[in-house]
């Protein structure tokens, strides 16, 4: 009678494991998230001179510091992006140039922002502003991101200095993949 009891429980068991195995379904979804680089500049970016007030002053704008470079960023395992400017079209005044300073990420976003580079002067020439970007995001809009602030220098000789109305220079900003 023990014996039986026995059987009886272990079928009783097994039939109940085949019952509940045929209410589960394994099922697959696949997925992958492509490489994002995506940027935008907020920007105020007029820079003019005004005449000085006095004899014997340079005359000189002061500095552009209502810019934010914002982007979104996701690579791959191990790699990172860097952002690049360059002068695109237009040309400077003779005896001028205009500085670039990108200030550290403000907070505004969260992953693996990138690292500024130090101060560069504009150039036709692409130059590495922002290096070292994974997978992020800044945030968007003013105050978000890295702060440019825009310098003119002008040669203090001031020996080729001209007469210039409505000159724009357009800057090209790239995120791309780093070597």
């Amino acid at each position: 009678m023990k014996k039986d009891i026995l059987v009886v429980v272990f079928v009783l068991f097994s039939f109940t494991n085949i019952i509940a195995q045929s209410n589960n379904a394994v099922g697959n979804i696949n997925f992958s998230i492509p490489s994002v680089a995506i940027l935008n500049i907020v920007t105020d970016n007029t820079i003019s001179f005004s005449s000085p007030s006095q004899a014997g002053v340079i005359i000189t704008p002061g500095a552009s510091t209502s810019n934010w470079l914002n982007y979104s960023s996701i690579v791959t395992r191990d790699y990172t992006n860097k952002i690049t400017v360059n002068i695109s079209s237009g040309q400077l005044p003779e005896s001028t140039s205009i500085k670039l300073e990108t200030g550290a990420d403000m907070g505004g976003g969260a992953g693996r922002v990138g690292t500024p580079v130090n101060e560069i002067t504009l150039s036709e020439s692409p130059q590495d502003i922002i290096t070292g970007i994974g997978s992020c995001y800044t945030g968007t809009g003013m105050q978000k991101g890295h702060q440019l602030i825009y310098s003119w220098i002008t040669d203090k000789k001031y020996n080729n200095s001209k007469v210039c109305t409505d000159n724009t220079i357009a800057l090209t900003y790239t995120i791309l993949a780093a070597d």
